[in-house]
């Protein structure tokens, strides 16, 4: 009989032992290996931006700089019509023509000479480029979602490394009010 009180002894003891959570002998600030049940990489979504040149190729012409040739030729047309104009009438008269001859002149001449300096020269290809920003996403990893079982219960914390199949974990006791 003695026995059988025995084994029925263990029996209650390891029973109870099994119900009883793992963790409950632990102490408040003692750190406890436990088993991790899940883990989850987590990302965020960032919008960086990124500049890029973009270049095209135009034409432009090279030569004679059309101010340049606007001047010369005001100054060769007022010429030209000061002289013609010198030649026509007489007195006060002579002297109003020469005028108007020279400033008719010299405005002809500013036109012509800046339309021969614009289409006369060379055409040349010009690189050209313009500074465009676009923004591209970009997925980051923040952490880890880790679930982990710890007094009967399954607890979740945020790590920022894979944990692994374990992780340790500091007891914390405290009184219910």
């Amino acid at each position: 009989m003695n026995t059988r009180i025995a084994g029925l002894s263990a029996a209650l003891l390891a029973a109870a032992l099994a119900a009883a959570p793992a963790d409950a002998s632990h102490r408040h600030g003692e750190v406890v290996r436990v088993r991790v049940i899940d883990v989850h990489p987590v990302y965020a979504y960032e919008e960086i931006p990124v500049e890029r040149d973009v270049c095209r190729q135009e034409l432009r012409r090279r030569g004679p700089n059309p101010a340049a040739g606007a001047i010369a030729g005001a100054l060769v047309g007022g010429v030209i019509g000061d002289r013609m104009g010198n030649r026509f009438g007489d007195g006060r008269g002579q002297r109003a023509v020469t005028v108007a001859g020279a400033a008719l002149g010299a405005a002809v001449g500013h036109e012509v000479g800046r339309d021969l300096a614009r289409h006369h020269g060379r055409v040349v290809p010009v690189r050209r480029c313009d500074v465009v920003v676009h923004y591209e996403t970009r997925e980051v990893l923040v952490g880890y979602d880790v679930a982990y079982r710890y007094g009967g219960r399954v607890r979740h914390v945020r790590m920022d490394h894979d944990p692994g199949p374990s992780i340790d974990v500091e007891v914390d006791v405290r009184p219910l009010r």
